[in-house]
């Protein structure tokens, strides 16, 4: 598997190398909203069946391009150091 890698830049700011881990699933099951993926190496996942194409059924060969989104992940923790701040000023008011 590929993994993105992170590296720091010379002016000090992080760069996500685009690097994409493929993985490929079989549907083997169908049931109430849920499917069961089955990989090459048979393992066994349950996935939502609305995160899949609307016309997934069983014995359909799935592949999932996963990278890594630094710039959400950044956000993210903007986000929650805000929030963090945010509870300190209330608590100490």
């Amino acid at each position: 598997m590929n993994f993105a890698a992170e590296e720091r830049g010379g002016n000090g700011v992080d760069k996500v190398a685009a690097k994409t881990t493929k993985n490929s699933f079989v549907v083997s099951e169908v049931d109430g909203g849920m499917v069961t993926l089955v990989s090459d190496c048979l393992h066994v996942v349950e996935w939502p069946m609305s995160l899949l194409p609307f016309d997934a059924k069983k014995g359909m060969v799935l592949t999932f391009d996963i990278v890594r989104n630094s710039a959400a992940e950044m956000d993210r923790e903007k986000s929650m150091d805000s929030m963090q701040e945010e509870l300190t000023q209330a608590c100490t008011a």
